[in-house]
């Protein structure tokens, strides 16, 4: 609120230029020396919309008796008309009033009857906007277009990370990198009671974890002609499994997904969201557990080590063309995520298994490469440390 005695009066002296017709209120404005805030330029736009009513009601209530007498220069003294006419809008139709009310109120007093002339004002001039079909906002929105000099995904990219930051709880935006996929959400917001969630319409899953199966669908696309057999070397709990065969249904891409892992209970979880989320033919050990699924991919799941398969000898694996890697690390990205990480300090037992688990890696990405008809392998994890060489 503005508290200045001056207000309504730099007000009351754009409403008045602008009335004569000789410019335009955005001229008018920036034209003003010194400049003017910008709750007068918002008050003025307004109260130009109602003005008619606004004149019309200050006569009915016995504050005005002379016509308008508009003034062309900024160096001029308002009309009392356009100076009552802000100070009327402003204690009737605004939600908050943009200046000082008790101001207002006194304005209002030198020029009428002092005896509830506010509550007249209000009530004559909110009957006329309602009438006039105004209501309180007085104009249509109208959008707000932008023309951009830097290059334009610098620009959205930078709204886009403002829009981010400024989310509200209940809030989301579809993300900047991969819209057609991700919905973003401020950070935490839980969702897992969701119905969007329970009704296996969505599945929670973070952005970096969808990256990999995406990257590796990016880069067989020459071979879109030719099925494929992408093998998910360490699948449960099998997001990037279900993203895999969600892809390839919607490429139209013909093939099928091998989904591994050598845990009995993440073998089991794997399987309970192949079922959950992908109406494709599942197989489970050899077994084909959904016959009449509405899509024809594949997913063949298997209780296996990755390490045990030998790509020279095993028929079942002699076709695989791409295999995604994912394996068990650290989890040292996710601290951020996972307060129990956060605790947990850098001694030796933690170097060592840092050690134990950076070895097993290389390990299975060695063997990745080793199938012979492989064209694509994908690596990710989320641990952060690096190795010295």
């Amino acid at each position: 609120m503005a508290n200045s005695d001056t207000f309504y009066q730099e007000a009351a002296q754009l409403l008045c230029i602008t009335s004569s017709k000789s410019t335009s209120l955005k001229n008018a404005y920036f034209n003003q020396k010194p400049a003017r805030s910008k709750a007068v330029y918002a008050l003025v736009a307004k109260c130009l919309r109602a003005q008619p009513i606004i004149l019309a009601a200050l006569k009915e209530v016995g504050a005005l008796i002379e016509d308008a007498s508009h003034i062309k220069s900024p160096k001029s003294d308002p009309c009392i008309a356009c100076l009552l006419s802000i100070v009327a809008f402003d204690v009737s139709c605004p939600r908050r009033s943009f200046g000082s009310r008790k101001h207002a109120l006194k304005l209002l007093k030198q020029y009428g009857p002092a005896h509830n002339i506010a509550s007249s004002l209000r009530r004559i001039i909110k009957c006329g906007v309602k009438s006039a079909g105004l209501n309180e906002i007085i104009i249509q929105k109208i959008p707000v277009y932008l023309r951009v000099i830097e290059p334009i995904d610098k620009v959205i990219e930078t709204l886009f990370i403002k829009l981010v930051k400024d989310l509200k709880s209940g809030e989301f935006i579809r993300d900047y990198h991969l819209p057609y996929l991700l919905l973003l959400f401020p950070p935490g917001t839980d969702l897992h009671l969701s119905p969007i969630i329970t009704s296996k319409m969505a599945v929670i899953q973070d952005k970096a974890s969808c990256l990999p199966p995406l990257v590796l669908l990016d880069a067989i696309k020459l071979l879109q002609s030719q099925p494929i057999t992408i093998l998910d070397a360490c699948a449960a709990p099998g997001n990037k499994t279900t993203l895999l065969l969600s892809c390839l249904k919607d490429s139209s891409q013909p093939g099928q997904v091998i989904a591994l892992d050598r845990d009995k209970r993440r073998f089991d979880h794997l399987c309970r969201n192949l079922r959950g989320f992908h109406n494709s033919i599942l197989s489970v050990n050899g077994e084909v557990k959904n016959p009449d699924a509405q899509f024809d991919i594949a997913c063949d799941a298997r209780l296996c080590d990755f390490l045990s398969i030998d790509p020279m000898t095993d028929e079942a694996f002699s076709d695989v063309t791409a295999i995604i890697v994912d394996p068990t690390c650290t989890g040292s990205g996710l601290r951020s995520k996972c307060p129990e990480l956060m605790a947990e300090g850098e001694d030796q037992e933690e170097a060592g298994r840092v050690e134990r688990l950076a070895s097993l890696q290389a390990k299975i990405l060695r063997h990745a490469l080793s199938f012979p008809s492989v064209q694509v392998v994908v690596y990710s994890t989320c641990s952060i440390y690096q190795q010295v060489l």
